[in-house]
């Protein structure tokens, strides 16, 4: 088993990045303490926040987490867990061969995990961890919501300027627009804590025709 290392990295900001190893079933284990410390870091149990009571929403989080947990069969299959109730940023995870990659916030001590410190903060930043790029709604055209880039964190991920979402896929949107997360060549969107794979126009006549009606004037763009 690893040796506990509370220190939390990048002191500076809200967020830290640690490493899970061991055998598999190690691994799955320290996925289901994170989950019991976020817990117990919200009821007041740990830590030196408030205690407030668990929501409808966030219970069933917790058990649909915990059920991911559980039946995963490879590391691949942690990567598609998002915790969007943690602290401040959302907990993302990522397979590094044998060892997971842990983006979350640093706000928590997080004593109960096994956590390997990690010392090159330029190759394991929370945002390369995570993966994310911003993006709003462009517009809406023929019943297809299309997307586009806002801006990146920290480097290029290789996400296209616009995102073509397949009509009647749902993404939820707020005043922050959305969070488009790239695994390899696979855009997701984060749905009820976790990666939800985006099915994309690949009709080339729609496609060229949403493009064509996106190059006109904006107010001659309607729903139609």
């Amino acid at each position: 088993m690893a040796e506990k290392i509370n220190k939390m990295l990048y002191p500076n900001c809200s967020e830290t990045v640690f490493r899970l190893s061991g055998d598999f079933e190690n691994i799955r284990t320290q996925m289901f303490n994170i989950v019991e410390w976020t817990r117990k870091e919200y009821t007041g149990e740990v830590g030196d926040g408030e205690k407030e009571k668990l929501d409808v929403r966030m219970v069933k989080g917790i058990a649909d987490i915990n059920k991911k947990i559980k039946e995963a069969t490879s590391l691949e299959d942690f990567e598609q867990i998002v915790i969007e109730f943690t602290c401040n940023y959302e907990t993302f995870f990522k397979k590094e061969d044998d060892k997971l990659l842990v983006a979350t916030c640093n706000n928590y001590e997080w004593t109960d995990v096994d956590a390997e410190e990690i010392y090159n903060e330029d190759d394991y930043s929370y945002y390369d961890v995570a993966g994310y790029t911003h993006y709003t709604k462009a517009c809406k055209i023929d019943g297809y919501e299309i997307y586009k880039m806002e801006y990146q964190d920290t480097k290029d991920r290789g996400m296209p300027e616009f995102v073509f979402p397949e009509k009647g896929f749902k993404i939820t949107n707020d005043d922050y627009g959305v969070k488009f997360v790239v695994r390899g060549d696979i855009i997701f969107s984060i749905s009820d804590n976790h990666l939800e794979k985006i099915p994309q126009v690949t009709d080339k006549i729609i496609l060229t025709k949403l493009k064509l009606l996106m190059n006109l004037d904006s107010s001659t763009l309607k729903e139609k």
